[in-house]
């Protein structure tokens, strides 16, 4: 490595270092695809003007990842994610995406995920220590 060249931790401008990132990537990115441009979708989840829950996701070479769900604990169980991801693949369909991913916990959903038609493709053990970050896909 040249002595010209440092590795310095950025806090102060994130927004900024992933604009220069993505123009890097774009870049190389140009043979396959027109741009490595996340596009952020939300979806929100309102329970009398309240905001009870939601899912965002990314829009990204063909696929659609749900980066976060979550509904509050007294409305879970009531159908309330499962028409959150419902919606998701519809976005996801209307995008001619390839399909929808995600990653979780194996103390947390993989079974919510595979009663909706998602399939395993990857574990990654002890993360956190003693359970396994679990990777799901549902191809259209």
């Amino acid at each position: 490595m040249s002595e010209a060249v440092s590795i310095e931790q950025s806090c102060s401008d994130l927004g900024a270092l992933g604009q220069e990132l993505q123009q890097i990537l774009n870049q190389e990115w140009s043979p396959v695809s027109p741009s490595y441009s996340p596009a952020t979708v939300g979806l929100s989840l309102v329970n009398q003007g309240d905001l009870a829950g939601g899912l965002i996701g990314e829009l990204l070479l063909d696929w659609f990842y749900i980066k976060l769900l979550a509904v509050k604990p007294e409305l879970q169980g009531q159908g309330f994610g499962r028409a959150l991801v419902l919606r998701a693949e519809a976005l996801a369909r209307d995008k001619k995406c390839t399909g929808v991913w995600v990653n979780t916990y194996s103390f947390q959903a993989p079974e919510f995920y595979t009663k909706l038609g998602f399939q395993e493709f990857g574990r990654l053990p002890n993360n956190p220590r003693g359970q396994d970050r679990v990777f799901l896909s549902k191809k259209f």
